[in-house]
C-alpha cells in the first residue's frame, strides 16, 4: 500500500492505496487533472525550464515548434487505423514529450487519450499493430514491450509536424 499527496499550485490530488495505481494510473490522472486545471503547474515549468512538456493539453514548445495531443497529431495523419493511431501515439510521446522510449502500455496509454480516434478492440489488437510496425520499419523494438520510432520514421514526423 502508498499514499501520496500531490499539490501544485490550487490542484491537490491525495491517494491512498495499491503500488500498481501509482505505476499504472496516477500518470494519466494527472494529466486530466492539469487539463482541467487549464494549464501546466508554474513550479513545474520554474523548476524544469528546459523541459517544456505540457501534460494540460498536451502542447510541447519544442526550439522547432510545437506538438499537440495525440488527438491534434492523429487528425494531422487523417488517422484511420489502429496502426495510425499507434503512430500518432508514439509521435507524442517521442517528439512531443521527448521521450527516447516508450513501452506498450505508455503507447496504450496515449492511444486511449484519443477519444475521438480510440476504437475498444484497439486494445486487443495491440500485439498485431506493434509487430506490423517494426516489421515496416517504423517502430524500432529495443526490449521486450518497449519500443523507440526508428530514426526514418522520427525525421519524417518531425517534419510533418512541423518541429
Amino acid at each position: 500500500m502508498s499514499k501520496i499527496r500531490i499539490k501544485i499550485d490550487e490542484v491537490e490530488v491525495e491517494y491512498e492505496g495499491s503500488d500498481s495505481f501509482l505505476k499504472d494510473e496516477l500518470p494519466a490522472l494527472l494529466d486530466k487533472v492539469y487539463a482541467l486545471a487549464g494549464a501546466q503547474p508554474a513550479s513545474a515549468s520554474k523548476k524544469h525550464p528546459n523541459k517544456d512538456a505540457d501534460n494540460s493539453g498536451g502542447k510541447k514548445n519544442t526550439a522547432n515548434g510545437s506538438v499537440g495531443t495525440t488527438s491534434s497529431i492523429a487528425a494531422d495523419f487523417s488517422a484511420k487505423t489502429g496502426p495510425d493511431l499507434a503512430l500518432a501515439a508514439g509521435a507524442r510521446l517521442a517528439i512531443g514529450l521527448g521521450r527516447d522510449s516508450f513501452t506498450r502500455d505508455d503507447l496504450l496509454t496515449e492511444m486511449k487519450s484519443a477519444t475521438t480516434f480510440y476504437q475498444k478492440n484497439y486494445s486487443g489488437n495491440l500485439t498485431k499493430m506493434l509487430v506490423g510496425l517494426v516489421k515496416a520499419k517504423k517502430f524500432r523494438e529495443i526490449s521486450k514491450d518497449t519500443y523507440s520510432l526508428s530514426a526514418a520514421t522520427k525525421t519524417d514526423l518531425e517534419a510533418r509536424l512541423g518541429s
